[in-house]
């Protein structure tokens, strides 16, 4: 059974939470940009319910938020600072590298079974492995949109997990 279905982590405390999940918080700009230096690290977002009508595309190419959610937002901010990024998605797919090409799919990502849960989590602790990715930092402005997320990663091995609520650029001059 998956061990983490229910913790709420939309709570005051959820720094706690995660961290007694193995997820290690970021909370400083410092902080932030010693992991994003290290190597074998990718930031990652969850995936978008909207995609762009394509038969196939780039995370990139596919996901549209219109600009308002996490996915855009980051997009434009891992290519600014030349970060390595992907998205996280469920449903057979687990972790899309920014250069992965995918086919257009549609598919509700709000019920997954324990087992899917697992799935998605063998997924994107295999694909990691395969690319040498050692760290992974998660990035959502709102943890209780986080929450599938950090299901989906919270039982990878071998590989570190960071949550930020904020990217902090390198150049004062970007605002994210």
């Amino acid at each position: 059974m998956f061990p983490y279905n229910k913790i709420n982590i939309a709570v005051p405390n959820w720094r706690e939470v995660l961290t007694g999940l193995g997820i290690q918080v970021i909370q400083s700009k410092s902080q932030f940009l010693e992991v994003m230096l290290e190597p074998n690290t990718i930031l990652v977002t969850k995936c978008t319910m909207n995609k762009n009508q394509i038969e196939q595309g780039t995370p990139k190419e596919l996901y549209i938020d219109y600009g308002k959610g996490d996915f855009e937002r980051m997009v434009k901010f891992a290519e600014k600072e030349s970060y390595f990024y992907g998205v996280l998605s469920g449903k057979g797919k687990g972790i899309l590298f920014e250069d992965t090409i995918i086919p257009y799919y549609d598919q509700n990502p709000n019920k997954y079974t324990d087992e899917e849960y697992m799935e998605i989590n063998s997924l994107i602790e295999s694909k990691c492995k395969e690319r040498g990715i050692k760290n992974i930092v998660i990035y959502g402005r709102s943890i209780a949109l986080a929450v599938r997320v950090i299901r989906w990663t919270s039982t990878v091995k071998d590989i570190k997990i960071y949550y930020t609520t904020r990217l902090y650029s390198t150049n004062p001059l970007f605002l994210f």
